[in-house]
C-alpha cells in the first residue's frame, strides 16, 4: 500500500468484561442512559443540542467541525447507520488543539433489515422521530438546519451532495477490495444505497419547496440563511 497513517486506538469506556470474555454494557456516566444491555434506551432527543453546543464551546474551529458534524449525521440518514449515536462522536484533544474527530463505525442496516426502510430507526433522528420515514419529510432536514443553529439552504446543499456522491463512494470503495473478497452483501449495499441516494434526493426537494412555499405565505422562517 505504501506510505504511513496515523492510527489512533481507543479503549472502550463504556464496557466491562465479564467472566468467559462476555461484554456487558454500562451506563456513560457523561451521557447517563444504557446503550445495551437488557435496558437499551434510544439516546434522548436533546442528543443534537448537547453535542452542537459542545462543539461550539471547545473545538478550536467549531465552524468547520459543528458543519462537519451536521454532514456526518447527513451521511448516516443517506446510509441509514443505526449506529451513529452520540456516544460514537468523539473530541481529538492535543496542544492548542480540540476538533471534531473523524467518523467511525460506518454501519448500514440497508443489506440486512428485513424491514421496509421508512420503518427502519436512525440512532440520532434527522425529523420528528428516528424513523427513516420521517427523517425523509418535507420538513426534517429544515428541523436538522434549526436544530443545529445552520442555514437551511447550506444544510440541503449539504445534504444535497451527500446524497449525490455516496453512490459512487461506495462503489469506489468495493472496487478497492481484493479480489478475494465475497462480495454479495456489498454489493446489495450498492444497489440498495443507489436507491436510497435517490429517495433522499427526493427529500432535499421536498425541504426547498417547503421554504419556497413559506416564502410565498409569508411566515417567517429563521435560519433560511
Amino acid at each position: 500500500m505504501g506510505g504511513f497513517r496515523s492510527i489512533i486506538c481507543v479503549g472502550r469506556f463504556d464496557r466491562k468484561l465479564l467472566l468467559g470474555g462476555v461484554s456487558a454494557g454500562i451506563i456513560d456516566r457523561p451521557t447517563r442512559w444504557p446503550r445495551s444491555g437488557p435496558h437499551r434506551q434510544r439516546p434522548p432527543r436533546k442528543a443534537h443540542f448537547v453535542l452542537s453546543d459542545a462543539i461550539r464551546r471547545h473545538s478550536t474551529d467549531p465552524d468547520t467541525d459543528i458543519r462537519r458534524f451536521r454532514d456526518t449525521i447527513l451521511f448516516a440518514w443517506a446510509t441509514v447507520n443505526r449506529d451513529a449515536h452520540a456516544r460514537n462522536y468523539s473530541m481529538l484533544i492535543a496542544p492548542g488543539s480540540i476538533r471534531l474527530s473523524p467518523l467511525y463505525d460506518l454501519g448500514s442496516a440497508l443489506p440486512f433489515t428485513r424491514k421496509k426502510i421508512g420503518e427502519v430507526e436512525l440512532a440520532m433522528r434527522v425529523g420528528d422521530d428516528h424513523t427513516v420515514y420521517r427523517s425523509d419529510a418535507a420538513d426534517a432536514l429544515l428541523g436538522l438546519a434549526a436544530r443545529l443553529r445552520l442555514p437551511a439552504a447550506e444544510t440541503l446543499d449539504a445534504a444535497e451532495q451527500v446524497a449525490a456522491t455516496t453512490p459512487a463512494a461506495i462503489r469506489a470503495a468495493i472496487e478497492s477490495l481484493p479480489e478475494s473478497t465475497p462480495l454479495e452483501t456489498a454489493e446489495q449495499l450498492a444497489h440498495r444505497v443507489q436507491r436510497r441516494s435517490e429517495n433522499c434526493l427526493k427529500a432535499v426537494t421536498a425541504n426547498r419547496n417547503r421554504i419556497v412555499r413559506t416564502r410565498r405565505s409569508g411566515a417567517p422562517n429563521g435560519n433560511d440563511g
